[in-house]
């Protein structure tokens, strides 16, 4: 008889401790997926706003979280940013361009930019200091014509991609535009251009 309470106060005492320790490791589960929970809400915020710098063009966005790492928006900037054309025909080549279907005016030729708007969606994932956008871009220029009296109205429409990398508040990266570019002083078809320009963001959050 004294070994089988013997057996029943271990077997009780062993199921105590196992229940105990289930509780605890409940507890601390919770607890640490509230706190991974509240850093998630800390690091996906649902609404961004920032500021984009391109020299001296600046620009405003606002993206709307949509799903996980996910969000959708629109920017609209104003005044000249810094445009590098890397692949461009005869009536947007300059001396920087490196693909050039013909070279003759590139001496002649220079774009300067006016006002653009974007839609874009953005990938922001939560443990990556890392944001990407891509969307549709138009933008308007000023072109410089040879032998022509002309203010050169110039319009961009197409794509781009904004690959960031965030450092606290701020972002640093570039925007690669390809599309066409379409000008009022020649009448041929529109031109294909690849140009790209370096960026400089301020977050909000």
């Amino acid at each position: 008889m004294r070994k089988s309470y013997l057996l029943i106060l271990s077997f009780t005492t062993l199921l105590y401790s196992l229940l105990s320790a289930q509780m605890v490791a409940s507890i601390n589960g919770f607890g640490a997926d509230e706190g991974q929970a509240v850093e998630r809400r800390r690091e996906q915020p649902e609404n961004l706003w920032g500021i984009d710098f391109h020299a001296i063009s600046i620009s405003g966005h606002y993206a709307r979280k949509f799903a996980k790492g996910f969000y959708i928006g629109l920017e609209t900037g104003i005044l000249p940013g810094y445009n590098w054309i890397i692949l461009a025909g005869e009536h947007f080549t300059t001396e920087s361009t490196i693909w050039s279907s013909n070279r003759d005016h590139e001496h002649f030729n220079r774009c300067r930019q006016l006002a653009f708007g974007h839609i874009f969606i953005r990938w922001r994932p939560e443990h990556v200091p890392l944001e990407i956008d891509t969307g549709f871009r138009a933008a308007k220029y000023t072109r410089s014509v040879l032998y022509e009296d002309y203010f050169g109205w110039t319009n961009f429409y197409g794509a781009f991609v904004k690959p960031m990398i965030r450092i606290k508040m701020f972002s640093i990266g570039a925007r690669i535009d390809i599309g066409n570019m379409y000008s009022y002083s020649f009448r041929p078809s529109p031109e294909f251009i690849i140009m790209a320009t370096p960026v400089l963001r301020f977050n909000f959050n």
